[in-house]
């Protein structure tokens, strides 16, 4: 009896926290608002330390105007989080029906930069192209990740078969080993994971992404001045050369 009663507070204690967590309300003693932003865990964009490219500069544009709770997490829960939640962000992304089949209440914001999903080949291999390239074939993909419309569509249609993997870097290593015979992986994920661990890059053909995201933030039920003060914020950093450094190397301008 004892052991239900403690699974049961644990339970509890749980949802609670977890609907804390989502639905975070401004505190009424504070002059800034907060808002909580569910975060893709992406390593060099949204880390856990909160350092991460994505941190910064959200941080950067936010300071003085309203106060942000990052929370970088799994994808799946990230999504999970963001769609129970009444007043709160999910980034990176934005309303994208190719991505995302969000509420009309979602709005975006101007983009911070521009992710691009493409064919990693194994080394010494030429790299691919387009997705019938990649039919009958063993592909790596992390799990959870927001995809586009075709790759889903090919998935479902069994073009290739699926590997799903925690993260870029296991679906890399997969590919070196063998035990995949492609990768489809984001940048500037890929850019940054290579950069940090001093990695020679897989084979990819830049020319060639299969699907094209813009690095915005989709965000519901937050003031409109969140969207002025980010999209101003933004801009300035754009126009100083400030943005471009703090992504580095995987920056991609919108077009």
């Amino acid at each position: 009896m004892l052991v239900y009663k403690i699974l049961a507070l644990f339970t509890f204690t749980f949802i609670a926290f977890a609907d804390a967590l989502i639905n975070e309300a401004p505190d009424s003693n504070s002059s800034e608002p907060v808002v909580a932003i569910f975060a893709l865990d992406i390593p060099g964009l949204h880390d856990q330390d909160g350092q991460g490219a994505y941190d910064a500069i959200i941080k950067k544009t936010m300071a003085g105007q309203f106060t942000v709770n990052i929370q970088p997490l799994p994808p799946k829960r990230a999504l999970a989080y963001y769609e129970r939640c009444d007043h709160c962000c999910f980034s990176p992304g934005n309303t994208d029906g190719n991505f995302y089949d969000f509420g009309k209440e979602v709005r975006e914001t101007v983009p911070m930069a521009v992710a691009k999903i493409f064919i990693f080949s194994a080394y010494g291999h030429e790299p691919f192209k387009h997705l019938s390239e990649l039919e009958g074939k063993e592909v790596g993909i992390r799990a959870g990740m927001p995809l586009s419309n075709n790759i889903i569509e090919a998935i479902d249609k069994k073009k290739f078969n699926v590997q799903y993997a925690a993260s870029l870097e296991a679906n890399l290593i997969r590919l070196k080993l063998g035990r995949v015979e492609a990768a489809l992986g984001w940048f500037p994920d890929s850019e940054l994971l290579f950069t940090r661990n001093k990695m020679k890059p897989y084979p990819y053909n830049k020319a060639f992404p299969v699907a094209v995201h813009h690095d915005a933030l989709a965000c519901k039920g937050v003031p409109e001045r969140f969207f002025q003060v980010f999209n101003q914020g933004i801009k300035v950093l754009r126009s100083s050369g400030e943005l471009q450094r703090i992504i580095g190397p995987g920056y991609w301008a919108p077009e």
